[in-house]
């Protein structure tokens, strides 16, 4: 399983877009994917973390926030472990966009890793007239 990063609403979001919450299965993946900014302060192993707004840094989640964490990525992961049992093929993921008329479009005709996922969602929520027109990301495992 990757790193992944939700907001407030425990909703999968990129390092850089109001992250609140981390699941982090790979600290030096995390860094990179930081850049080695200040944002990485106090995360130096795997587990939950989640933003204290206080000391402006990590800080080990608390119990119910890592139970809905953990819920969240296992639910995230289950399609990704039946697709493993199905066949030998390294898995992937693909983003699937619903606008706000409702029209969904699926980004990418190949699965990417996750980490491209996450630049790709950085790069699709800029300020843009299609980034204002996105009203959901979904991320599926195939």
């Amino acid at each position: 399983m990757a790193n992944i990063y939700f907001n407030e609403d425990f909703k999968v979001c990129t390092i850089k877009n109001d992250t609140m919450y981390l699941y982090i299965d790979n600290v030096k993946d995390f860094l990179d994917d930081c850049n080695d900014e200040w944002i990485s302060d106090n995360v130096d192993e795997t587990g939950i973390y989640q933003w204290d707004n206080k000391s402006w840094t990590w800080v080990r989640a608390n119990s119910a926030v890592e139970d809905k964490i953990r819920a969240l990525v296992k639910k995230i992961d289950s399609p990704r472990q039946e697709h493993t049992s199905q066949s030998n093929k390294s898995i992937g993921w693909n983003i699937l966009i619903t606008l706000n008329t409702g029209e969904i479009i699926q980004t990418n005709s190949e699965p990417v890793p996750i980490n491209e996922v996450h630049e790709a969602i950085d790069i699709l929520l800029r300020p843009s007239f299609f980034g204002k027109t996105i009203k959901e990301f979904k991320i599926v495992a195939v």
